[in-house]
């Protein structure tokens, strides 16, 4: 069985809530983690030296917390939308009388694997919006669009940001990269909600496009 019949309209409404909190899950967490990465960089500023303390060594613990689950909460909620994307394309495809000309499994690698999910997202949401009469096409592409380019910048600045964390050799360097990492968690933060209400549209989108019924009270 294809992995997209395994994802029937019954269950799409499901599939949408469990990735609407997971993606809620993962906002949260970069949240606290940026959270955790301004306190370590004010203690950095603050000190003007390797920072010391009992409150440094917490804010570090805290970072590299919030720093591993940060990790399982991103693949949790790739996996989480991954899985909404190929059920989400399955309804809007069969509502025309089609079949998802993509597979499942090209759209979990497309979604899920780093590097090769800078690109094949935008490209997978736009072949959805061509099957969604429902939605403003030219205000959706352009949206994409602007998505697309955001999740590419960010993938860009999460890669600059590690390198100079590795590499920083002064204490003014370790501080830019802290300070280049509470921002990046909190852009990662803003995506995931800005992803979730995406999720919500479609679905209101979908319904508020449906005729209503009329009961009429025969004479």
């Amino acid at each position: 069985m294809a992995l997209a019949d395994r994802f029937r309209a019954g269950e799409l409404t499901a599939i949408r809530v469990v990735t609407r909190r997971v993606l809620w899950v993962l906002a949260g967490v970069m949240g606290a983690a940026a959270l955790t990465e301004f306190w370590l960089y004010g203690l950095l500023v603050y000190n003007r030296s390797s920072p010391v303390g009992v409150s440094s060594t917490v804010a570090q613990w805290f970072a590299v917390i919030f720093g591993a689950l940060s990790v399982l909460v991103v693949v949790a909620a790739a996996i989480a939308v991954a899985i909404w994307l190929i059920a989400q394309r399955d309804e809007s495809y069969r509502a025309d009388g089609m079949r998802d000309p993509r597979s499942g499994a090209q759209l979990l690698i497309g979604t899920v694997v780093p590097v090769v999910n800078w690109f094949w997202p935008m490209a997978f949401a736009r072949e959805l919006i061509d099957r969604r009469p429902d939605l403003p096409a030219d205000r959706a592409r352009r949206l994409v669009f602007i998505g697309g380019g955001a999740w590419v910048f960010l993938n860009l600045w999460a890669i600059a940001t590690v390198t100079i964390r590795v590499n920083a050799d002064s204490l003014q360097w370790q501080a830019n990269s802290v300070l280049m990492t509470a921002l990046c968690d909190l852009a990662v933060a803003g995506m995931a909600l800005l992803l979730a209400e995406a999720v919500r549209r479609l679905a209101d989108e979908k319904e508020q496009a449906q005729p209503t019924k009329r009961w009429l009270v025969a004479a």
